[in-house]
């Protein structure tokens, strides 16, 4: 390790039960999962953090694996289709 510090799973685990997007996550979960049923395509949910898109969660069904958003992870809001809903500016 370098003496460097390193955060780990268990730092995630804390912070995402605290975050206030739990609550968002929480209240979108069962609408994703009716629209993946009944889409059969990727369904992420997102909030805009900055110029980013920072995804809160990620539905896929099993034959479509291939996607590149990842929980907690970010994008440029110029980059992604979430970015471009979410970002006022592009609707201009």
């Amino acid at each position: 390790m370098n003496g460097q510090w390193m955060h780990g799973n268990r730092l995630w685990e804390i912070a995402s039960r605290g975050a206030e997007t739990s609550d968002l996550r929480k209240a979108a979960l069962v609408p994703m999962e009716d629209l993946l049923q009944g889409l059969h395509v990727h369904i992420s949910l997102s909030v805009l953090d900055g110029t980013d898109a920072l995804y809160v969660e990620r539905l896929a069904p099993d034959e479509l694996v291939i996607n590149i958003t990842e929980v907690a992870g970010r994008l440029p809001s110029h980059a992604c289709s979430a970015g471009l809903v979410l970002t006022p500016d592009f609707h201009n």
